[in-house]
């Protein structure tokens, strides 16, 4: 019988089965997953080993802010290690540091949120006062650190040709499980019909894992889509020669959105994203031409006017999000484990996870602390208070329209008001219909979908 069923062929597929083959070199392991890797999160990336830019006001006073940061500085130490030893490939870091920005006259959320990041960076001695020539007088920048970004794609060519030889590799999907606590063979059909065995199974492919968590218990919690929209460009004037030499431009998260990122690829190409639009069906959600515009003029506002033409070409990936915005890590069964609802986070700390499950496997657990809560089988976690959640819901849509220059600051009061109507209006649908406990408090982006 096969050892191992991995379904998911992204980052955190083939890092589990490339760790798992050095313990076990003669391991039996299959691998479920399409080779397009359609609207795969890892491939549509930027690719940003970031950890304290992406704590924001959203996570700020959270104990999840606490093992983001935890987890995130654990994983980075060992991206760094693996470059250093040279496990993986050195070309496929291409680059070094992080540089934060701010626009000066931006809405006082992102300000709060770079302010933030920036307390973090002083505190975990990452940050560095440096001057950049590609920056104007409009603009507070600040470089963090040792937060780095990969070529996503090089990356996950590095672990084709490390593992697929050695491994069961099945082009398809899975269409559902058969697993429970049996010592007998855990069942995994393809989408078809193929029936693939194992003792055990893992499953990592991302939005789509919530379908499968569900065929073995519905009582898994459930899963959300959010759709990321980047751009890979080419030929934009001499932007790379000003660029920070192996630096990554980017802001905070904007308000309910990723900000702007910009990642050097090579001298010629270098990506630009990117949008959050989360969702319950991203099957039936196009990409929104508002969204897409808005990084596509903000990186000529901000970063750099001179662009009159460009090649381009755009990428989409599923970033999967559990109903409370945390990750859904441990199992489903004694046979069948889950990592999935990683959000912006499953690149960054997929060593970590790795750990995890390979600690699973042996049964030595102690990499499970930090993420005790996180099980998939759990009841939806709250969000501290509802006035909290209603205030961050109020900031995020506020920043979000200030930032698509959808309403005038005049009309911002005004517009504040109405959307702390709002969200009380949507509580109180929440509550009737008893989708949620009175005093519950839902993921300011997740409430979001309610509307």
């Amino acid at each position: 019988m096969n050892d191992l069923t991995i379904i998911g062929n992204g980052i955190i597929g083939y890092f589990v089965a490339y760790n798992y083959l050095k313990v076990d070199p003669k391991a039996k392991i299959n691998l479920i997953g399409p080779s397009n890797k359609l609207n795969s999160a890892t491939m549509a990336s930027g690719a940003m080993i970031n950890v304290l830019p992406e704590i924001d006001t959203l996570t700020n006073g959270q104990d999840y802010y606490k093992q983001k940061i935890q987890i995130g500085e654990k994983s980075t130490k060992m991206w760094n290690d693996l470059f250093k030893k040279g496990v993986i490939d050195k070309n496929i870091k291409i680059a070094d540091n992080t540089i934060l920005y701010r626009q000066k006259n931006g809405p006082m959320y992102e300000k709060r949120a770079y302010e933030l990041t920036k307390i973090n960076c002083k505190k975990n001695k990452k940050y560095l006062s440096k001057k950049y020539k590609i920056f104007n007088n409009h603009k507070e920048y600040f470089t963090i650190k040792n937060e780095v970004a990969i070529d996503s794609n090089l990356l996950i060519k590095f672990f084709e040709k490390k593992i697929l030889k050695k491994i069961n590799y099945i082009n398809s999907f899975a269409k559902s499980i058969i697993s429970s606590n049996s010592k007998k063979a855990q069942k995994v059909i393809t989408s078809e019909g193929k029936i693939i065995s194992s003792k055990k199974i893992l499953i990592c492919c991302g939005y789509n894992s919530g379908k499968l968590m569900n065929s073995i218990n519905k009582n898994s919690i459930k899963i959300l889509s959010s759709i990321g929209d980047g751009f890979q460009i080419e030929n934009a004037g001499n932007f790379l020669s000003l660029l920070p030499k192996r630096s990554v431009i980017r802001t905070t998260n904007r308000g309910s959105s990723c900000g702007i990122h910009v990642v050097p690829l090579n001298s010629k190409k270098f990506y630009l994203g990117s949008t959050s639009n989360l969702t319950f069906n991203p099957e039936n959600e196009k990409p929104k031409f508002g969204s897409i515009e808005y990084i596509l003029s903000t990186f000529r506002n901000e970063i750099y006017e001179n662009t009159n033409s460009f090649q381009i070409s755009h990428v989409r990936g599923f970033r999967p999000v559990s109903i409370d915005g945390k990750p859904a890590i441990g199992e489903l069964n004694k046979n069948t484990f889950v990592i999935t609802g990683t959000f912006r986070d499953g690149l960054t700390n997929v060593p970590y996870y790795s750990k995890i499950f390979l600690e699973w496997l042996f049964k030595n657990n102690q990499y499970f602390t930090l993420i005790s809560d996180w099980s998939p089988l759990r009841n939806p976690i709250t969000y501290g208070t509802q006035s909290e959640s209603i205030e961050e819901y109020v900031d995020t849509k506020l920043c979000g329209l200030i930032e698509h220059k959808s309403i005038k600051n005049k009309k911002k009061t005004k517009l504040k008001k109405e959307l702390y109507q709002e969200a009380k209006k949507i509580y109180k649908k929440l509550i009737l219909s008893k989708q949620i406990d009175k005093n519950f408090s839902v993921h300011p982006l997740i409430l979001n979908l309610y509307k």
